[in-house]
C-alpha cells in the first residue's frame, strides 16, 4: 500500500472512480483537476481525498482553472 496524497475522480456521469497521485497540490472534492489521459489532457472532478491507495500511479497534471462566463457588451 502506498501512502501519500491522492484524489479517486470520475469521468463525467460514470460512477466509477480512478486515483491519482495528488501530492503537492491542495485539492478539494468538488475540484476539477487536469490529468493525463492517451496523450491529451482531461479534465475530471475529484470525488474524494485519500491518503492511501494501492492502485494510483499517475500524478494529476495541474488545477483546473474555474471557466468564466464570456462577457457581453451593454
Amino acid at each position: 500500500m502506498t501512502e501519500g496524497k491522492f484524489v479517486a475522480v470520475k469521468f463525467g456521469n460514470s460512477d466509477r472512480t480512478y486515483d491519482y497521485v495528488a501530492t503537492g497540490f491542495d485539492v478539494a472534492v468538488g475540484q476539477k483537476v487536469i490529468i493525463p489521459m492517451r496523450g491529451r489532457e482531461v479534465s475530471v472532478e475529484v470525488v474524494e481525498i485519500k491518503t492511501e491507495s494501492e492502485l494510483a500511479s499517475v500524478s494529476i497534471l495541474r488545477i483546473a482553472q474555474p471557466e468564466t462566463a464570456p462577457e457581453t457588451a451593454p
